[in-house]
């Protein structure tokens, strides 16, 4: 699970230590023992002391604003028990245009407003629709994830799960973008499931890391 603290910064605990992600400064942080452990308790509803809050706030691990009344949210994403990943489909040339379009699009967002844009307009577009059961699903996937490999896109996961995930909103098909972290050595990873079907990677690959972010 993870716990969201605002719109662009969350942490997950991995062991006695929090793993904290700022996205407007595109900033990972392994955080020491004391704001670990405030952390927790505020994620786990416990109150704090005002000084404890102030010691966050002074680090920027908590806006000014909260108070020792406001919780952080949790967001508990769906254990992952399945992958479409290797199903393979060969993408025709409107098909070809689209996900090269979603993909050109999303590497734009990227480059000019950072990660906090990318990951804002897929908030933006779950938030403005509501996502239904669709059968094109699976033929989205298939045909997107064969071309990524094409492409060579392939291994930049932040690039292919955004564009996967972007597409998949705004042809109407549930879709929910995951970030997740591993220690010893630090790596970020990020996907796409679709409740507990992982839609953009193997279930081995993102076995490792503990979701830091959840969208």
């Amino acid at each position: 699970m993870c716990h969201l603290i605002s719109q662009h910064q969350s942490f997950c605990m991995i062991g006695d230590r929090a793993i904290f992600l700022d996205l407007e400064r595109d900033r990972y942080s392994q955080l020491g023992t004391k704001s670990s452990a405030i952390l927790s308790e505020l994620a786990h509803r416990h109150r704090v002391s005002a000084h404890d809050l102030e010691f966050l706030q002074d680090r920027s691990l908590l806006p000014k604003a909260k108070s020792g009344s406001t919780w952080i949210e949790t967001v508990d994403g769906s254990p992952p028990e399945a992958s479409s990943f290797d199903e393979y489909a060969r993408p025709g040339a409107n098909m070809s245009m689209m996900a090269l379009r979603q993909l050109a699009l999303t590497s734009y967002t990227l480059k000019r407003g950072g990660i906090l844009r990318a990951v804002d307009s897929i908030r933006q577009t779950k938030s403005s629709r509501h996502a239904q059961p669709s059968g094109e699903t699976d033929a989205i996937c298939a045909k997107f994830n064969s071309l990524m490999r094409l492409v060579g896109v392939e291994g930049r996961c932040l690039l292919h799960s955004l564009a996967l995930a972007r597409w998949l909103l705004r042809s109407g098909c549930d879709a929910t973008l995951y970030i997740g972290v591993t220690t010893r050595p630090f790596a970020a990873h990020c996907w796409v499931q679709s409740d507990r079907t992982v839609l953009s990677d193997r279930l081995e690959r993102i076995a490792p890391y503990t979701p830091i972010l959840i969208v």
